[in-house]
């Protein structure tokens, strides 16, 4: 499957799982979303998936980009690429992207299209107005069609947050955590919710959920989790339930030796009520982020370097049945 190919998937689920309750605009065509039939939420409602990261040699490379090579040109130059992209799916099918150049200077690049892959909305400069950017940068969508972009700030080092609405037009800017030097960053929509947004530097990250309508959920230091680790971590979110999201990165074991993939649940209200070990970690300093799914609510499948296992809501670990 191409790096790209879970979001083509994601854009029928999007359409079902973040559509507003007024009436939503007629559906793309069969053709154009022909292998999303296989990956519709389930019936419980499942929430979208969460954004996901990948390289491309060119916007050609990509099908996500092809459709966007003009802009994508316009902004990165003639020979565009090598070029990381974070993806994730908005409301009603959209399909928001942040693009940026391996090794070149360029702000990065924010593209916004609908279900179709028309090109609603650009940002060619996200972070104009802070004091000097940050190089790592974390994109979600929201309700009605807004998008949180998240970054850690190279001028004051604190975890920042800029929230745009379904036209593009600015909406806030919003201080996270006081300090968060990092080496890693994720975000998640979390319907009815909010956003989470997980920073950490050496495994040893914060979390701090944004609310719907501005809040800090999870207090002005956000939530401790990891005590660091030897290599930089990248973290995956996923809602697991209504009420709760399990968040995926690596640490040391607790018992014995041993560097491990690790799972906490954390609830809306900031309590952590697990973590769990569920396998080996990768060797070598460059760790790759856990692909995980929820498959039910309560039930998400994380797939680890050799195998695939399961996690409950009640912390169990198990091989899937």
């Amino acid at each position: 499957m191409r790096a790209d190919a879970w979001l083509v998937a994601a854009v029928a689920s999007a359409h079902l799982a973040c559509r507003r309750a007024d009436p939503a605009p007629p559906p793309p065509p069969a053709a154009s979303i022909a292998s999303a039939q296989l990956n519709l939420p389930a019936p419980d409602g499942a929430p979208p998936p969460s954004p996901r990261r990948f390289d491309a040699r060119s916007p050609e490379d990509s099908e996500l980009l092809r459709a966007h090579a003009e802009s994508l040109r316009a902004h990165f130059g003639a020979t565009t690429g090598p070029l990381e992209v974070m993806a994730a799916p908005g409301a009603e099918g959209r399909v928001i992207l942040l693009v940026q150049a391996k090794g070149a200077k360029h702000a990065p690049l924010v593209l916004v299209s609908d279900a179709r892959r028309a090109l609603l909305w650009t940002k060619a400069r996200p972070l104009a107005g802070t004091a000097r950017g940050g190089r790592l940068v974390s994109i979600a969508g929201g309700p009605d069609g807004d998008v949180l972009i998240a970054w850690c700030d190279d001028g004051s080092g604190a975890l920042a947050a800029r929230r745009w609405d379904a036209e593009g037009g600015l909406l806030a800017d919003y201080q996270l955590l006081p300090s968060a030097t990092c080496d890693s960053l994720t975000s998640l929509y979390w319907p009815g919710e909010g956003w989470v947004v997980v920073a950490s530097l050496l495994g040893a990250g914060r979390a701090q959920l944004l609310g719907e309508r501005g809040a800090l959920r999870w207090g002005h230091e956000g939530l401790s989790l990891g005590r660091g680790f030897r290599a930089p971590t990248p973290h995956t979110i996923v809602q697991d339930t209504d009420r709760s999201v399990i968040v995926l990165g690596y640490g040391y074991a607790e018992l014995g030796r041993g560097d491990r993939a690790v799972a906490w649940r954390v609830s809306r209200e900031g309590r952590v009520s697990f973590r769990v070990e569920l396998g080996d970690a990768p060797r070598g300093a460059l760790l790759p982020a856990l692909d995980a799914e929820r498959l039910e609510a309560g039930l998400v499948r994380v797939s680890l370097s050799d195998q695939r296992v399961e996690i409950t809501s009640e912390g169990q670990v198990r091989l899937p049945r």
